[in-house]
């Protein structure tokens, strides 16, 4: 290295730079092209895909309820029916207080800690919470929203999956 890159041997350094206002230019037009790009295709194209709930009869609606360290899904059956809940019945064995009277609610499904959905399905998620704020986000598919104690919140993106078939 000490041979090969010697000073003697190497052009000496020129410290004016670009004298012309080529570059200048060229920058100002990247950036006036980038913003066009950004502000007159990309931002429209984001906000009309995620704005957009899916069709109703095709999306799957899936209640998300937070609570501490957890969240537990409940899913309607095969009637497509959610069964009613209620705080009055909730205990360590029916987490989400469903009422185990009401027909409807008899093939609910309710898990904890893992949602399994069908690949290439729309899904629409209510997210609510029993205690504090928590966090949902689904990294892979790069949806988010806050399940907060006392309202109801739809994600406003579907939960479909944009990057292909998931498990």
């Amino acid at each position: 290295m000490l041979i090969r890159f010697r000073k003697r041997r190497q052009p000496g350094a020129d410290h004016l730079g670009v004298t012309s206002g080529i570059s200048t230019h060229l920058e100002f037009s990247v950036v006036l092209i980038e913003a066009v790009l950004l502000l007159g295709f990309a931002i429209p194209l984001w906000a009309k895909r995620v704005n957009q709930f899916p069709p109703g009869k095709d999306a799957l609606l899936v209640h998300v309820v937070a609570q501490q360290f957890s969240f537990n899904y409940h899913l309607p059956g095969p009637d497509g029916q959610f069964g009613r809940r209620d705080v009055s019945f909730e205990s360590n064995s029916n987490p989400l207080g469903l009422d185990p009277n009401d027909p409807a609610g008899k093939d609910d499904i309710v898990t904890a800690g893992e949602l399994h959905v069908p690949v290439n399905r729309p899904v629409v998620a209510e997210l609510s919470s029993k205690d504090v704020i928590h966090d949902f986000f689904l990294p892979s598919m790069r949806i988010g929203g806050d399940a907060i104690p006392g309202s109801l919140h739809s994600d406003r993106g579907s939960l479909q999956s944009r990057l292909g078939p998931t498990r």
